[in-house]
């Protein structure tokens, strides 16, 4: 049997108990053994909620962005400061850039100074091309090696402005990167100038960002209420403020690692025993508030608004034609009254009432001792002392 279903028995149960307590005080009562206590049946639909598990939840972000830094290089300037709120593209830091600098202006005056040692060679390479030609023929190989040679010195320097111009490029993307933006909207969690670990052992970023784009839940569960609650399940997220604004979400994930504050599982104090960070993703975070309190319940069904009459089922009685009644008061006096039934909602054990019963009639539990026009009463009278 589901969670709803076992719910929905259990308030059914409570409910019928009820109507037979009330039924039997009122058979002993003085005067009026004859009576049979009834109810609107507004009152009866109205008493159907359904009681639940609750849990202490916050709005947060759906997902928090980590801004990590070069160990190598300076930040100069911080743009931000925590709780501040940005957009995307917004300036985070900026790094020192006067070595990077210099580093530009010695690299060009390399590369420039290589390229003029390469001119002064194959100047060098045409005259001794010139001097080879006119030479007598053992002084030929001479020559020949000297020109070599300078091939040489131009491919080696040639390579070697290869590397530097690699090493110029980055010079220069270090200058012209050197404020770090943010790649989305959120709002600044932390900055951790001096670095540092978690207590995971993680290395902490430089900065934290809580987007804002989407939310999600972050709910809390005791240790003794986790299996409760599980990944898929629908819940009920509730304003504090006003219980009647809800919001629909899923359970997407639950910690296995205990959380390391106390437990904050809405119907018990806080305890040692420890307790469980869960996930929830919203259908929808219209109305929510980024940091905002609320309340977690599993989705039994309590916040859905259903159009029509609908009445437990234990009320509703069945002929042997398969027609249903319901026991009723007309005039002072009980009466079985046919009613129309829809579908069965087999997770709140309510039929829809199509016809023939409206939410002011009087109605009663159906009993067996129950007989057409036996008196009705509305006074639940408790028996006198010593009856």
């Amino acid at each position: 049997m589901s969670k709803k279903k076992i719910i929905a028995a259990v308030c059914a149960a409570a409910l019928v108990l009820a109507a037979g307590v009330w039924f039997f005080l009122n058979n002993r009562t003085g005067g009026g053994s004859d009576a049979v206590f009834v109810q609107k049946v507004s009152d009866l639909t109205g008493s159907m909620a359904v009681i639940t598990d609750r849990y202490s939840g916050v709005v947060e972000s759906q997902e928090s962005i980590a801004v990590k830094k070069d160990n190598a290089r300076t930040v100069a300037e911080i743009y931000v400061q925590v709780s501040q709120v940005i957009e995307k593209d917004t300036p985070l830091f900026r790094y020192d850039t006067q070595e990077a600098e210099n580093s530009i202006a010695n690299t060009e005056l390399s590369i420039e100074e290589n390229n003029i040692r390469i001119g002064q060679l194959n100047e060098d390479i045409k005259e001794l091309q010139k001097e080879r030609d006119a030479a007598p023929e053992d002084a030929k190989l001479e020559y020949t090696k000297s020109i070599q040679d300078a091939e040489m010195q131009i491919k080696t320097l040639q390579l070697n402005n290869k590397n530097q111009q690699a090493q110029l490029s980055k010079y220069k993307n270090e200058v012209n990167n050197a404020t770090v933006r943010s790649e989305a909207g959120g709002v600044i969690r932390a900055i951790n100038e001096n670095g540092g670990y978690d207590q995971f052992g993680n290395e902490q970023p430089f900065i934290s960002i809580m987007e804002t784009n989407d939310f999600r839940v972050r709910g809390k569960v005791s240790e003794q209420s986790i299996s409760t609650i599980s990944v898929g399940q629908n819940v009920v997220i509730r304003s504090r403020i006003d219980e009647n604004q809800t919001w629909s979400g899923t359970i997407a994930r639950i910690e296995t690692d205990p959380d390391t504050e106390n437990n904050n599982n809405y119907y018990m104090p806080a305890e040692t025993a420890s307790s469980y960070p869960f996930y929830i993703t919203l259908a929808s975070k219209e109305g929510l508030m980024l940091g905002q309190h609320v309340f977690i319940e599993p989705d039994y069904g309590q916040s859905t608004v259903k159009t029509g009459l609908w009445l437990d089922a234990s009320f509703i009685a069945e002929n042997e034609d398969g027609s249903r009644y319901v026991w009723a008061a007309e005039n002072g006096r009980l009466k079985k009254r046919t009613v129309e039934t829809g579908e069965l909602d087999e997770e709140t054990y309510t039929y829809e009432i199509l016809s023939g019963l409206s939410e002011d009639d009087l109605i009663t539990w159906p009993d067996e001792s129950l007989q057409e026009g036996m008196k009705v009463t509305e006074n639940l009278e408790m028996p006198a002392e010593g009856m």
